[in-house]
């Protein structure tokens, strides 16, 4: 356990515009530190819908939006945009079932967010209000003859197309 409380930290995520770094745990917790001193704003355990209770240890990713005011939060459980000043959750999105979510990032612009879940599936949703846009399913890119159950669990949005992942 670290000096902010938590059990292991998973996301670091730095807004110059806010003058603050965000950090997040294993725990899923979220803090917000005040680059100037290095002092604690505040701090919020994300809110787990459904009653879904996360596996101990999951990592919970923050990346900023291109704004530098809202971040992202990838947890397996939910994709959620917070606004940094308040730690205010303003959109969140859970999956239907039970599907967990292994990394998510933004578009190079800030205007989709790519997720990749555990099962192989990517989803593809406007950032403004993680509102699902498209699915891609393991078997529009899994060859036939390929029947492993182990997917990649990574994603990286392309650094100057923002239409464009791996």
């Amino acid at each position: 356990m670290d000096q902010s409380g938590h059990k292991g930290v998973t996301g670091l995520a730095f807004s110059t515009a806010m003058n603050v770094l965000v950090c997040s745990g294993a725990d899923a917790q979220i803090f917000t530190w005040k680059l100037d001193g290095w002092g604690k704003c505040k701090s919020k355990l994300l809110q787990f819908p459904d009653e879904r209770i996360p596996v101990m240890g999951s990592n919970t990713i923050v990346q900023f939006h291109q704004d530098q005011v809202h971040f992202l939060v990838v947890h397996e459980t939910q994709l959620s945009i917070y606004e940094a000043k308040e730690l205010e959750c303003v959109h969140q999105w859970v999956p239907e079932d039970s599907t967990r979510i292994s990394q998510a990032t933004f578009a190079y612009d800030s205007q989709m967010v790519y997720a990749w879940f555990v099962d192989g599936k990517v989803a593809i949703f406007g950032a403004s209000y993680l509102e699902l846009k498209c699915q891609i399913l393991p078997a529009s890119y899994v060859p036939p003859s390929a029947r492993s159950n182990a997917y990649p669990h990574a994603i990286a949005a392309h650094p100057q197309k923002p239409t464009q992942f791996a």
